[in-house]
């Protein structure tokens, strides 16, 4: 087991993958602002929702999460609420990459613990790999690399999306918070 990460295989199916697109479609808010990780170059088009939207998609998924928490990580989370951001991330020739970051909250009474991503592409394309940055330097996370795959990284851990060189990447970005680290 790598202890910054987890992954689920095969978690959804195309036909998943489509409806959760279109939910997407039908509920994004194009009013919901999102800053980019501080000093990290963000080249993508977002889309945002929320967690009332897909929870009935997404319930098996959040159980998986708070279990490998409860049984590897022992970290301190709270389950997902209704008005909590669901992000689509697209990746294309123009719009490729997301360099080196953390995800995290400048709120003084939580932090981001785990962001969960689920490969949600539903065409081929070529480049956007995943990584993080470890002890030993950075590793190419494949567990990433196929539709319908999932992994649950620890937020603090510094991660990047390679630029995409052909299709679209998506990706749907998932976090999970808890009080603040001490």
């Amino acid at each position: 087991m790598n202890y910054d990460y987890w992954h689920w295989p095969n978690v959804f199916k195309h036909e998943d993958l489509i409806s959760l697109h279109d939910i997407f479609k039908e509920t994004y808010n194009n009013n919901a602002i999102e800053t980019p990780a501080q000093n990290a170059s963000k080249k993508l088009i977002l889309k945002m929702s929320y967690w009332s939207n897909f929870k009935l998609h997404l319930y098996d998924l959040e159980q998986k999460v708070l279990k490998v928490n409860q049984e590897n990580f022992g970290y301190n989370i709270w389950p997902q609420l209704d008005t909590d951001l669901i992000k689509l991330n697209e990746y294309d020739l123009s719009n490729n990459q997301y360099d080196w970051h953390t995800d995290g909250s400048n709120n003084h009474t939580f932090d981001v613990k785990f962001t969960v991503l689920i490969n949600a592409s539903t065409q081929p394309y070529k480049g956007g790999e995943f990584y993080l940055m470890g002890n030993g330097g950075e590793y190419h996370v494949k567990g990433l690399d196929k539709p319908g795959d999932v992994i649950c990284i620890k937020s603090h851990i510094h991660h990047k999306v390679n630029p995409v060189t052909e299709g679209k990447r998506h990706t749907i970005a998932i976090h999970y918070s808890g009080p603040r680290f001490i």
